[in-house]
């Protein structure tokens, strides 16, 4: 009986199964029924709905099975297209025509994740697809034997981006276009002759400056071919053979072996080398000529075309072949060699007295020939560097009486030498000890420009700076000669051939704490990497913003040194490893009373510091002697510049900002920091003009909105009540101005606007404070799942709070309540990412789509997942307090300026403000050691930017007086303020603003008086007109111009034009020599009209 129980069991599992089987059957087989044929036989190229610019592609166009399939921009070759063939029960096979071979899931797996490649064709559900279309006219492609869609992963197009089959989400990434294409087809060109054989230089198509060149002059068999700019050199020259076939050889006139394609390579990417002469089709080529002028070569091996990768012409950018696409990256211009001589001999005899000199290049004079690191060793490399007067930049030149010279480093007392009496253009030039060799031995030869070429007596070849660029650190090697000042040098005798530069070690300054600022531009200080606190820490200058990491407390020692140790940190200043030589870097490190902390602060008679190592003389040094951000310190020898002088301010609490070129904000700060001492400031200077960054945001009419509640001087005079996201207007420049000038919220509520977010602030935050926030609101339920995210991600709990309730409101809309999936799941996203549009349909479907991409199915998800992207992209991307998630003004973030920002409306940073000074306020915080980081701009107007006002009109508008006798021109906009003058009827005036008291407009006359008059007796005239041409901005100093409503520098200024700006001139000649200026109205290209001095266009 057991046994049949035990039966039926088994029984029931198999029928269990069967059906399981069944049901997972008949759901493939719906899917292939539902699409049965839905695209033609044919040969596609498949494009990625994503962008289209990126189709699906054989990796490397290989032949080979298990190839990837990946994405990569269109090239038009055949590893890119692919025929489809329909298979009579609703699947499809999807074959490259590069390779024959079909589209297959890696192995059949069913996971997620699993590769799509290409493989023979086996007839297994692996390379069955169903073509599925979309209701937006894509299709998407899923897998026979895993219903699952071919997916590109992580949803982003790009160059080699990977193809993989992962469930079905509805996004881009599982969406594709099928284009057509005609039947593929053998781009072969006809071998004939083309051009006449001779001697000549192969330029690029791309950039004629740049032309075939055999890598480093190489004679050996595989050297490399690449392009170069012309240098005039045998290893640029081809002697071109035709060979009565139709083919050429094309062998390089440097070492006599001919171009070749490596291995006689097939595939698209396969290398083109030198080699000997072999006569295989490897070594022959058509040169097919273009319709242009120019010519393709083609191997005669594979039919693939002569090509410089990636398009790009750039020194040392390869040669391969590659399938024909008809670009400039396979066309070439064939130039004959007029003088093909191997040698440029110079005459070796006496053209410079024996003495020390400085050799400086002619490229730069600021750079001279250097000794690496100053290095006193056989071998130490030559390169160039800017002059810093060390012996190291100083060379004894002694005349052989045979023609030649030896040139001998003063700091080593070893000679300039070719590396191994190298005979190959690029060989290294080093100091070595003097041994009498050829290669120590060089020909001074005067040019006729008066500089001087340096010549080897080994090889010929001429000292050449690598690249022909100046820069410290720029190798020199020996090179064919081209004439270019990379070869010649300027000697310039030394009058004082000091070698010491000790200082005596004293007490010159008082104990205390200082900004160390640079002598070569004093808004440059010493600063600590990121604010470090750890050891290594590196010491560079940065731009003067009032951290703890710019201060240093000096402590005298005795005996004449001092130690530096960094306010913030408390750590000392300290040579890395008590280096020796130059270029050693400075650091923070725990204090160990060595001689590396220890450090003479010697002052100099200009009233500077010089700073000095008691560990190895060297002076404290900005590299390359330039001061600008993240510009490193490091160890030098003394050389009397300025990269070596300091100024030591004693720093106060107080701020630092020079109120003469930032005014209006010195007192407002010092104000708040008087009333709140906890309270940290940091100055961010953007470097930018106030004018162009309110322009820039201006720029983009919907960038930037406004409530409809708002009128007049708020909302745009272009754009005017047209309506952006489902009920908003477009901010007018004003508008934009008032709220980006840091100056108009410098109190004790609104400066949270500006405070750093980027931590949780344990003791400040809480959840009782997170709790008291969202009591009554949509978000009450959720207070504990905000606060340990926060503390999870280390973000600002409060900021998050104030932002939610900027979205959502505290009822909370269906957008971050739920919404319905479609899929059986309600997707929240309480943080409106991605919900933007026009109309409140659009504004939810976009808001769903991005919801359901980060699988937000519950609100908790959604939350941890916001706070996550608020802290990835902007938090921890310099964009870190709420005016800079509004406004994006630091390049530092990756993106161009104003276009990463959160939110559009114009006041959302001032609203969250203040939600989070209340937040502080209500659980007594507000004398926290907050951090606030201050926007400063350059070229500010003397006062903050005023509010605009709601209910008037700024624009210029021509209007006439219609009052019978005339009408009055007043000082005010009212009939009781004094009478300017009398204004004839008929007589055509300008105005700028309307709606001022009511119905008072702001006119200006053709003499330029400004006043006011009644609108009930004026009438617009439209035709304003006397002459028509376009004129560009210039400027004297290329600062741009401001333009204004009217012709006087007293009106509104609307925007401000940079140099170089086209404007259309409407009407000139009328307003002559108002406030200095005579005046002409234009017209923008957004159709505003407005005034600017006609002197500044050209």
């Amino acid at each position: 009986m057991k046994n049949i129980k035990e039966k039926l069991k088994i029984v029931t599992y198999i029928l269990a199964a069967m059906s399981v089987i069944f049901v997972t059957f008949n759901i493939k087989e719906s899917l292939a029924t539902e699409n049965t044929k839905t695209i033609e036989e044919g040969t596609y190229v498949i494009k990625s709905a994503i962008n289209d610019k990126f189709v699906l592609d054989i990796e490397d166009a290989s032949k080979a099975n298990e190839a990837n399939l990946q994405i990569y921009q269109s090239n038009g070759t055949n590893a890119q297209k692919f025929k489809v063939k329909y298979l009579n029960n609703g699947y499809y096979t999807i074959e490259s025509v590069n390779s024959g071979k079909v589209l297959d899931v890696d192995d059949a797996k069913k996971t997620q994740g699993t590769n799509v490649q290409q493989y023979d064709s086996n007839n297994t559900d692996a390379q069955k697809w169903t073509i599925k279309k979309n209701s937006d006219g894509t299709y998407s492609l899923v897998s026979k034997c895993n219903n699952l869609y071919m997916d590109v992963k992580d949803g982003i197009a790009s160059n080699s981006r990977n193809v993989q089959v992962y469930g079905g989400n509805g996004t881009k990434a599982q969406k594709f276009k099928f284009e057509k294409v005609a039947d593929p087809i053998n781009y072969s060109e006809k071998a004939e002759k083309t051009i006449s054989d001779g001697t000549y230089t192969i330029k690029s198509a791309i950039n004629d400056k740049f032309v075939l060149d055999i890598d480093n002059a190489s004679k050996s068999n595989g050297a490399n071919v690449q392009i170069y700019q012309s240098n005039g050199t045998n290893a640029q020259k081809f002697k071109v053979k035709y060979l009565n076939n139709g083919y050429y050889t094309i062998e390089s006139v440097n070492s006599g072996k001919v171009l070749d394609v490596d291995n006689a390579g097939k595939n698209q990417g396969t290398n083109v080398q030198q080699y000997g002469s072999n006569n295989t089709d490897a070594q022959k080529w058509i040169i097919a000529k273009n319709t242009d002028g120019t010519y393709s070569i083609v191997s005669k091996c594979n039919n693939l075309y002569l090509d410089v990768k990636d398009g790009i012409a750039s020194s040392g950018k390869n040669i391969q072949v590659y399938g024909r696409n008809g670009t400039r990256a396979q066309k070439f211009k064939f130039e004959v060699v007029t003088n093909n001589s191997e040698s440029n001999n110079v005459k070796p005899q006496k053209t410079i007295a024996d003495g020390t000199y400085t050799i400086k290049s002619a490229i730069n004079d600021k750079f001279v020939l250097d000794i690496d690191n100053a290095s006193k060793s056989n071998g130490a490399n030559v390169q160039i560097y800017q002059s810093n007067g060390t012996n190291a930049q100083k060379f004894k030149v002694k005349y052989l009486n045979n023609g030649y010279y030896t040139i001998e480093s003063v700091n080593s007392g070893k000679v300039l030498d070719v590396d191994n009496a190298g005979k190959n253009q690029g060989t290294n030039v080093q100091q070595y000890g003097s041994n009498n060799t050829d290669a120590q031995k060089w020909i001074i030869a005067k040019n006729t420009d008066g500089t001087y070429s340096i010549v080897s007596k080994c090889n010929n070849l001429y000292l050449d700076v690598k690249d022909g660029i100046a820069s410290s650190g720029k190798n020199i090697q020996v090179y064919g000669r081209n004439g270019t000042r990379a070869q010649k040098f300027k000697f310039e005798v030394v009058t004082n051939n000091s070698e010491s530069n000790n200082v005596k070690p004293q007490k010159t300054i008082a104990d205390g704490t200082y900004t160390i600022k640079s002598s070569l531009n004093t808004r440059y200080v010493f600063d600590i990497a990121w604010g470090s606190t750890q050891n290594y820490g590196n010491l560079q200058l940065y731009q003067d913003s009032t951290v703890g990491q710019q201060r240093f407390k000096v402590k005298y020692l005795g005996d004449g040194y001092y130690s530096i140790t960094a306010a913030h940190s408390g750590r000392v200043l300290d040579v890395s490893n008590a280096g020796k030589t130059n270029g050693t870097n400075v650091q923070q490190y725990s204090s160990n009373n060595s001689d590396a902390q220890k450090w003479i602060i010697a002052k100099n008679s200009d009233g500077t510091y010089s700073i000095v190592s008691k560990c190895n003389n060297l002076y404290m040094d900005v590299k390359d002697g330039i001061a600008g951000n993240n510009r490193n310190i490091q160890m030098y020898s003394g050389n009397g510049t300025k990269a070596q002088k300091f100024v030591f301010v004693e720093s106060k609490n107080n701020i630092n900002i020079d109120e003469t070129k930032y005014p209006g904000y010195k007192e407002k700060i010092q104000d708040l920091i008087d009333k709140h001492p906890n309270w940290n400031f940091e100055l961010l200077y953007t470097g930018l003009k106030f004018d162009n960054v309110v322009a820039g945001e201006y720029r983009v009419h919907s960038r930037n909105l406004v409530p409809t509640s708002y009128g007049g001087e708020w909302i745009c005079s272009v754009c005017g009540t047209t309506l952006y996201d489902s009920g908003w207007y477009c901010a007018s420049e004003k508008a934009i101005a008032y709220y980006m000038d840091p100056r108009n919220f410098l109190d004790e509520t609104n400066v949270f606007q500006f405070q750093n977010l980027n931590s949780y602030l344990n003791g400040v935050c809480s959840l009782e404070g997170v709790k008291s926030k969202v009591s009554g609101t949509f978000l009450q339920n959720y207070a504990n799942d905000i606060d340990t995210a926060c503390r999870n991600k280390n973000v600002n709990s409060y900021y998050i709070v104030a932002r939610l309730l900027q979205e959502q409101g505290n009822a909370g809309t269906t957008i971050g309540k739920g919404m319905n999936g479609g899929d059986g799941k309600t997707y929240y996203n309480p943080f409106n990412i991605g919900a933007s549009g026009n109309g409140w349909t659009e504004i939810y479907k976009n808001a769903l789509a991005t919801a359901k991409s980060y699988g937000w199915d519950t609100m908790e998800k959604a939350l941890e997942g916001g706070i996550d992207f608020c802290k990835k992209n902007w938090l921890e991307n310099y964009q870190n307090t709420l005016y800079q998630n509004k406004f994006d003004i630091d390049t530092r973030n990756g993106t161009a300026l104003y276009e990463h920002q959160y939110m559009q409306n114009l006041m959302g940073a001032y609203s969250e403000a203040r939600t989070l000074k209340s937040m502080y306020a209500n659980t007594g915080k507000t004398d926290a050691n907050f951090t606030f980081i201050i926007p400063v701009y350059e070229k500010m107007n003397t006062t903050a930017y005023a509010m605009p006002v709601n209910n008037s009109e700024i624009s210029p508008i021509n209007v006439k007086v219609t009052a019978n006798g005339g009408l009055y021109l007043r000082e005010s906009a009212n009939t009781s303020s004094k009478q300017l003058r009398l204004i004839p009827q008929g007589t055509v005036i300008l105005s700028v603003q309307r709606g001022i008291n009511s119905n008072w407009q702001k006119v200006i006359t053709e003499d330029g008086v400004i006043g006011y008059m009644s609108g009930t007796y004026l009438s617009v005239v439209n035709d304003v007109t006397n002459c028509y041409y376009t004129a560009k901005v210039k400027t004297n100093d290329g600062s741009g111009c401001k333009i204004r409503v009217g012709p006087s520098i007293y009106l509104d200024q609307i925007t401000a034009l940079s140099d170089g700006t086209e404007v259309r001139v409407i009407d000139k000649g009328r307003y002559n020599n108002i406030d200095g200026y005579d005046w002409c109205r234009i017209q923008l290209s957004d159709g505003r009209q407005a005034f600017m001095p006609i002197k500044y266009l050209k």
